[in-house]
């Protein structure tokens, strides 16, 4: 593909946000590449009973894209916290 010319737009440990991110890119014809890493147990934070396996998603598009990628995804809005509003009494 573009190997020697991609640089990162996006870095997210939200699976939904990296899901959105990259259907807009898609959509807005913004050809990527991306990549999804494991964070070893041993250098994830422990946060009670419900420990899920955290995993970094990357997306990466030409650097000639580079700068439509960055509005396209500002324009899709922060990252919402997945702890917002999930605990409510």
């Amino acid at each position: 593909m573009f190997v020697w010319n991609r640089t990162e737009a996006l870095m997210t440990l939200s699976l939904e946000y990296y899901l959105r991110a990259r259907a807009l890119l898609l959509r807005n014809h913004i050809r990527l590449q991306s990549k999804q890493v494991r964070i070893p147990e041993d250098m994830q934070q422990k946060s009670g009973m419900l420990q899920r396996p955290t995993t970094q998603y990357y997306i990466y598009v030409h650097k000639d894209d580079l700068e439509q990628a960055q509005q396209l995804i500002e324009q899709m809005g922060p990252e919402l916290d997945p702890m917002e509003g999930a605990l409510s009494w």
